[in-house]
């Protein structure tokens, strides 16, 4: 028999006593059960200390917070004598894993003002880095490296001491540490001083001060924590048939020659960002050729318009229809997310797409009953459609 695309008409020769034909006209497109989440692409990220809303919609005052967005030029004070401070990050909407930017240590750099108007006082300050309830590390500077305080009272204009930036080293384990999904990042900052209860009033007497500034720029720089972690470890992009859910198996065999509705691909991502919706800043789906010297597309999502929110996250879908003829290969399926510091961040599935070199795709007349019933022994005549899906250069032979 000579090759052709289409081929109409064949005679089957039965011996049993009936054919079922439910799943006849089925592609032999592969479908796999596939896990396409993002991988541990470490990136350095700075949680700034700042002053706002730490859970976005929520009816809580603003408050002391962590962020990945850096603050304006404007900063606050506080003082760490009495109670302290304590910074938050809002709800992580994923789990995290966290690791130091030092060997194993996080850094965490403040800027404080240390004022006296008795020049032999001495204080210390206590760091404690939670993920929850739980205490990952603690530091405590000590009198020597907090050092003498500054004694220039400045009068009713202001005191003329600097702001002094202090970097205290948390140790997080050479594995880490795991913060829940729902959990907070928080950091403790509280001072003690051999001056307290000898503070002045605005008209003079005894000085004793122990202040931070965050939430804007101090000397060109801010107070922050400097850290290693991936909050994007999340996020997913699934592959299906065009209005097939989410949970549904993933489809990643393609047939070149398909007919036009059969080319349709839908492309369905979940991106998880650990500290919320506003880290995420772009987001791109690239399929490339198999050699990755171009692509098949590049699609740029709109964050307010493309996407919806989702538990903090962000999902939506995009559908392709990929031309007649696609040569056959694997081509590689990236994910692009960009934060709100810059990281771009690489998310490959980890199969791609693969267009066969060769396939077929059997479907027949809307009136054909799905069971043909012959008698044993007989031969039975069905009419079908049988298409040659595969590559353009391949061939089929079909015989009788």
């Amino acid at each position: 028999m000579s090759s052709k695309r289409f081929v109409y008409l064949a005679l089957i020769s039965l011996l049993l006593v009936s054919f079922p034909l439910e799943n006849a006209d089925q592609s032999s497109f592969s479908e796999i059960e596939i896990v396409s989440s993002s991988s541990e692409n470490l990136e350095d990220y700075e949680l700034y200390l700042d002053y706002g809303k730490v859970d976005a919609g929520s009816d809580v005052d603003d408050r002391n917070m962590i962020t990945t967005i850096k603050p304006g030029e404007a900063d606050r004070e506080a003082s760490l004598l009495g109670n302290g401070v304590q910074f938050v990050t809002g709800e992580l909407i994923s789990d995290l894993n966290i690791k130091g930017t030092v060997g194993t240590e996080a850094r965490v750099i403040v800027y404080l003002k240390w004022r006296s108007s008795q020049a032999n006082s001495t204080a210390e300050v206590i760091f404690k880095f939670l993920g929850g309830s739980d205490l990952i590390g603690q530091y405590t500077l000590s009198e020597e490296e907090v050092g003498q305080p500054c004694t220039d009272s400045g009068g009713f204009f202001g005191d003329g001491c600097a702001w002094v930036p202090y970097t205290v080293l948390i140790d997080l384990g050479s594995d880490g540490y795991d913060i829940n999904n729902g959990d907070r990042i928080k950091l403790d900052i509280e001072a003690t001083a051999s001056c307290e209860g000898s503070g002045g009033t605005p008209l003079g007497g005894p000085t004793c001060e122990m202040d931070i500034a965050y939430g804007g720029t101090i000397n060109n720089d801010n107070s922050r924590i400097e850290l290693r972690a991936n909050a994007l470890s999340g996020s997913q992009v699934k592959v299906h048939y065009e209005d097939e859910g989410w949970s549904e198996v993933e489809v990643t065999e393609w047939s070149p020659t398909h007919r036009l509705e059969k080319r349709t691909m839908q492309f369905s991502i979940d991106v998880r960002d650990a500290f919320g919706r506003d880290d995420i800043d772009k987001l791109e789906l690239v399929l490339s050729t198999p050699n990755e010297a171009s692509s098949l597309f590049t699609k740029e999502f709109d964050l307010d318009n493309d996407l919806k929110l989702d538990n903090n996250g962000l999902v939506g879908s995009y559908t392709y229809t990929y031309d007649s003829g696609t040569a056959p290969g694997l081509y590689p399926l990236t994910l692009v997310i960009t934060d709100a510091q810059g990281h771009s961040i690489n998310y490959e599935h980890p199969l791609g797409m693969t267009f066969l070199e060769h396939d077929i795709y059997l479907d027949f007349p809307e009136n054909q009953i799905n069971r043909l019933l012959v008698a044993p022994g007989q031969t039975s005549t069905i009419k079908m459609t049988l298409d040659h899906t595969g590559a353009l250069t391949s061939d089929l032979r079909v015989e009788r």
